[in-house]
Formats: structure tokens, sequence, C-alpha cells
């Protein structure tokens, strides 16, 4: 397997910030309820992740101390939340106010702090494939739960009915909601482990 295959692999897959590693945990539980509290999420943790591993990336913090590279990180994720979360209220304008103290969680997450810091990949390009994985990876499978919990919580999709008639709204509170990602958490680790998808 190629480097940037294995590479993506790991962002998309074995390394999911979501269901593997369950990075940003509260947030994700927090807003995904529905699908649209789930987009709303996805576009602030693309815009601020994004932005801050690219600081990351060129910034020359290399030999910077550890406590001084977490402290800007954090400062550069808390410049970017405030215009991602005034795009999202635009576009999710009945959404964002519900869980916009949830999205301040993204700057803090362990993601930023501690994955791109510390990636040992050589290559710059490798890294920044590795970025663009799991911000991917992160988005896709928060969309995907948020789908399926909002179908069992409310029997709805974007708010539209899909006709299934016993919903279980306590999987629209955050206890459900906790209940529900650690069975897909287990769910995903087996079919990742049955499918031979595995780190080396």
């Amino acid at each position: 397997m190629s480097k940037s295959l294995e590479t993506l692999k790991k962002g998309l897959l074995t390394k999911n910030p979501l269901f593997c590693s369950g990075l940003v945990l509260s947030a994700a539980v927090f807003t995904s309820d529905s699908l649209k509290t789930a987009l709303g999420a996805a576009l602030c943790f693309t815009i601020i992740t994004a932005f801050t591993a690219l600081a990351v990336y060129f910034l020359p913090l290399v030999k910077t101390p550890y406590t001084v590279r977490i402290i800007l990180y954090i400062l550069i994720a808390s410049c970017v939340y405030v215009p991602a979360s005034m795009l999202s209220s635009a576009i999710f304008p009945a959404e964002t106010p519900k869980i916009i103290v949830y999205l301040a969680c993204i700057c803090v997450n362990s993601l930023i702090l501690e994955r791109f810091d510390k990636r040992t990949l050589k290559k710059k390009s490798q890294k920044l494939l590795f970025i663009i994985a799991s911000v991917v990876g992160f988005d896709v499978a928060l969309i995907i739960f948020s789908i399926i919990r909002e179908i069992i919580a409310y029997g709805s999709v974007y708010g539209k009915l899909v006709g299934l008639d016993t919903p279980l709204p306590i999987f629209g509170y955050v206890f459900g909601g906790l209940i529900l990602l650690g069975l897909f958490s287990g769910l995903f680790r087996y079919i990742i482990m049955i499918s031979g998808v595995t780190e080396r």
C-alpha cells in the first residue's frame, strides 16, 4: 500500500477522530441529535480545525516548548471560532444558538492539541494529507451518526418524516446519544477488525 493510501486509511478509518478515538466527544454528542445541528457542527469543526492545523503545519514551532505551542494552537482556534460560528448561524439560524456553547469545545479538542502536533510523518505532504483525512473522517462520521440518531429518536431526517412508526425519543437526549455513540464506536471497531483494515 502506498504511503498516501496508508495516511488516508489512518485519517478516515483506523484513526477516525470520532468512532475510534472519541475525540471532541462532548461536542459530538450534543450536536448530533439531528442532521441540521450536525451539519452546523461539522462546518465549524472543519473551519476551526483546518485553519488551526494549517497554522501548525506552516508555522516554524518545532523548537518551541510544547506548553507554548498548545497555548498558541488554542489562541488560533479561538480566533477562527468567531467567524466560523457566525457562518454557521447564517446558514443554520435555528440550530446554531442551541449548540453554540458546545462548538467552543472544538477550540480545545485533542485532535488539534495532540494529534497534529505529535505526528511523526516525515514528509509535509503526508502530514497535510493526514490533516485533511482526519477532518473529513470526523465530518462524515458525525453526519452518518446524526442521520441514524435522528431517525431512531424522531423518525425524521433533516426535519422531514421518513415513516418510522415507533421513534425512540430517549436517544435524542444526551445520555441516549452517549449510549448510541458507544454502540456505534464498538460496532465500527469490530468492522475494522474483521475487515482486516488495521493499523500496522
